[in-house]
């Protein structure tokens, strides 16, 4: 019938910490940060750098969707009014970034859920965006998207 003790108090420890290591991952990563105004450069630096520009996504090398975000200037450059190039996207005219319109940027759709043929969410679901992030994001681009 098993162990009683397979879920004792080390397993336990152990259960609880590797959960609030991956809830970490979405959880409140401003705290103590006081509120970052909604410029690229604190994108770049709390969400962009930290993760999304790692070697397994949209690093200089990596470039996964053929984006690199591994600087505030390249990722301007790569996303401000540039079309998409997923088939979906495009055929929609769709922009990455559309300056002033959240609604009809593709960022965000990937953010918050892509549609069907418009790939996986970003981030990947398990690493879930903070919700304070995100809507760091849509002020920035409501707010001009701006250099």
């Amino acid at each position: 019938m098993g162990n009683p003790r397979a879920f004792g108090p080390p397993a336990l420890l152990l259960f609880f910490t590797w959960g609030l290591f991956l809830v970490g991952c979405g959880g409140d990563a401003n705290e103590g940060l006081g509120e970052l105004p909604p410029t690229l450069d604190a994108i770049q630096q709390h969400v962009f750098t930290p993760g999304c520009a790692t070697s397994a996504c949209h690093d200089r090398v990596t470039r996964g969707g053929d984006l690199d975000l591994s600087n505030a200037q390249v990722s301007y450059d790569q996303m401000v009014n540039v079309g998409s190039k997923n088939p979906v996207a495009k055929a929609n005219g769709w922009l990455i970034v559309k300056p002033e319109d959240p609604a009809r940027s593709f960022l965000v759709r990937k953010l918050v859920g892509p549609g069907v043929g418009e790939g996986e969410a970003m981030p990947s679901v398990s690493q879930e965006l903070d919700p304070y992030y995100q809507k760091l994001i849509e002020t920035w681009i409501q707010e001009g998207a701006r250099r």
